[in-house]
């Protein structure tokens, strides 16, 4: 866990209960990301914007990034949802994993609240490993199909073959297809396999057959034997 300690009063000044109420705490926040696996690059979250709300979703107070926020924050008695996310919106694809967190809290008179906020992946690692086929294809293009339309696509020219994705709630199964150009002699080989959760090589431990921020799923490609009858690969190992 990568901490940051400090959360600073920065209250608009229109918020007339902030000063009227001479009832008040303090809070000192903790900012911290739970990796899904340990072996990953380290992640850091000095660059997340920190949103202080009060229950009901009305801002108090918000701060660029982590480091920016000092060491506490001065607020009327009240109960406050806490908020840490990385930096801009999580795209359906992105080249790094999207982390997001939020607390509730309560604040005391003349008390010091302290405040612990985790920030957990939202996008699940989708990765390919397919060095193996330029044994026997010219060409190959696969899709990935979690529903009505085609998460994304990967193809033998592609120089990028691991995305982070962010899944629609209810996803329980990913459909994957393969196109492949036999070398020898141009013949088209196919194949399609169906990727469900428990194929994830890493999660967050939950017990939901969906698809879920911090899954991972590398998809490892080979090609198979070659068919007895035709003695030719007219397919590939998933």
């Amino acid at each position: 866990l990568i901490a940051i300690a400090g959360l600073s009063s920065c209250v608009s000044e229109d918020l007339k209960y902030v000063k009227d109420t001479t009832e008040k705490g303090r809070m000192v926040l903790n900012v911290s990301l739970l990796e899904p696996e340990a072996t990953r690059a380290e992640q850091q979250v000095y660059d997340f914007p920190v949103i202080v709300t009060k229950a009901d979703g009305t801002p108090v107070a918000s701060y660029t990034t982590v480091s920016a926020v000092p060491a506490s924050v001065e607020l009327p008695v009240g109960v406050y949802v806490v908020s840490s996310h990385t930096p801009g919106e999580c795209e359906k694809r992105r080249t790094i994993p999207y982390y997001e967190g939020s607390t509730s809290m309560q604040i005391l008179n003349g008390i010091t609240t302290n405040v612990d906020v985790v920030c957990k992946m939202k996008n699940s690692r989708i990765s390919i490993n397919a060095t193996k086929l330029s044994e026997v294809f010219s060409s190959w293009a696969i899709t990935l199909n979690d529903g009505d339309d085609t998460a994304m696509s990967f193809s033998s020219s592609d120089s990028r073959r691991e995305w982070y994705y962010l899944f629609d709630d209810g996803v329980e199964q990913l459909k994957m297809n393969f196109t492949g150009v036999r070398a020898a002699d141009n013949n088209i080989v196919k194949t399609e396999v169906v990727l469900k959760k428990s194929n994830s090589s890493t999660t967050y431990g939950d017990d939901t057959n969906e698809f879920r921020g911090g899954d991972a799923l590398v998809i490892n490609l080979t090609p198979a034997s070659e068919n007895p009858t035709t003695g030719k690969i007219d397919r590939i190992n998933i």
